[in-house]
């Protein structure tokens, strides 16, 4: 499952892992040209924060 949308400036996607337990990880950010941030969601457990910088 991959449901990735795109907006002025904002991203989001859900995929699935099996390992080391099956849970749905819901991800939302924020990008511009080089940049992207934001905040993901593991299944009910947990949430953290992800970003990255093009290099």
């Amino acid at each position: 499952m991959n449901d990735l949308k795109f907006g002025s400036g904002t991203i989001g996607w859900a995929t699935k892992v099996e390992r080391p337990m099956p849970m749905k990880l819901v991800f939302k950010g924020k990008y511009d040209e080089r940049t992207m941030s934001g905040t993901v969601k593991f299944g009910i457990f947990a949430s953290g924060t992800f970003a990255g910088v093009l290099a």
